[in-house]
């Protein structure tokens, strides 16, 4: 028998049981049944319209649908009859950053951590506070106290790799890694790795290797990111000068995302470099085609034009 099954067994015998009604409704919410859930935390608010949980559970779907006004009500009403629900105080404080009440957000998140220091979520939300206010080192310690309530906090890593990237400070490397420990095939903490190689390489091959590897892992994850060839072109082109390889992952860049004006400019690099100069010609007209204002472009093409005597 489900749980599905066993929790309307038991409504059978207990029509009454808030408990069961919410039960039943947050396994509707994980079914993505939303307006069943709603009905039956209706029913369980008609039995005891002052229960918290179905006050917050109400205000989650309104969130989910984007219904912010609606939701933050269902928070305060929450509040109201429960004033140490932490989900309802953590939920109404992430709803007042989105609204860019920093203060008032702050205030909710140290009113959950009274009621419970070891919360994760908590501190990851006065990370970002941090970060909004560009206080780096509480932000950065803020999500590392995160990652020791939680290990597989996955966006905590991510955020305090950012930081570090942010710093040059190779501790980036680690935080990505521990990110793709819980999530392999994440393309975000890949990227932000192989991002982080790439800007940090200071002439060591050995990164410029490894950043080639990660954006190629990236392609075989997500066949569309175009991002990724676009940045082997670039170091191809800028670091290890091999114009044929460069013009080559533009040219997949290109493939996957046509528009990509910075694909058609880097490859025409790679042609004026080799002296195609009719073909960089060609590519610094399409980039300006799809981007008229491109400076580079526009500059690039204009000494083309001069070197072809044109």
């Amino acid at each position: 028998m489900s749980r599905l099954d066993s929790i309307n067994q038991l409504l059978l015998e207990n029509p009454n049981s808030v408990d069961l009604f919410l039960e039943r409704a947050e396994l509707f919410m994980h079914m993505d049944s939303l307006d069943i859930a709603v009905k039956d935390i209706n029913r369980a608010l008609r039995i005891d319209s002052t229960s918290a949980q179905a006050h917050h559970d109400r205000g989650e779907i309104h969130y989910f649908k984007k219904d912010i006004d609606l939701a933050l009500k269902e928070f305060d009403v929450c509040i109201e009859y429960d004033p140490d629900h932490c989900p309802c105080l953590l939920k109404k404080a992430e709803i007042q950053m989105l609204l860019r009440q920093y203060e008032e957000a702050l205030s909710l998140i140290n009113s959950a951590l009274r009621v419970d220091e070891f919360q994760p979520e908590a501190y990851y939300m006065k990370g970002l506070l941090y970060k909004e206010a560009g206080d780096t080192n509480l932000a950065v310690s803020s999500y590392i106290t995160a990652t020791e309530l939680d290990p597989m906090f996955y966006d905590a890593y991510i955020q305090v790799g950012l930081l570090y990237a942010i710093a040059h400070n190779d501790l980036a490397l680690e935080y990505y890694s521990s990110a793709l420990d819980i999530a392999p095939n994440s393309v975000e903490a890949m990227y932000a790795k192989g991002v982080y190689l790439q800007d940090n390489a200071q002439g060591r091959a050995d990164r410029l290797r490894e950043a080639l590897e990660v954006y190629d892992d990236i392609q075989m994850v997500d066949t569309a990111f175009a991002a990724a060839p676009y940045n082997q072109g670039y170091i191809y082109l800028e670091y290890l000068a091999d114009y044929d390889s460069a013009a080559t992952k533009f040219g997949i860049a290109i493939e996957k995302y046509p528009m990509y004006f910075q694909a058609f400019y880097n490859r025409g690099l790679c042609f004026e470099s080799s002296d195609q100069l009719q073909r960089a010609l060609n590519d610094y007209n399409k980039s300006l085609h799809m981007k008229p204002d491109y400076t580079p472009a526009a500059i690039a093409k204009s000494r083309v034009l001069e070197s072809m005597g044109k």
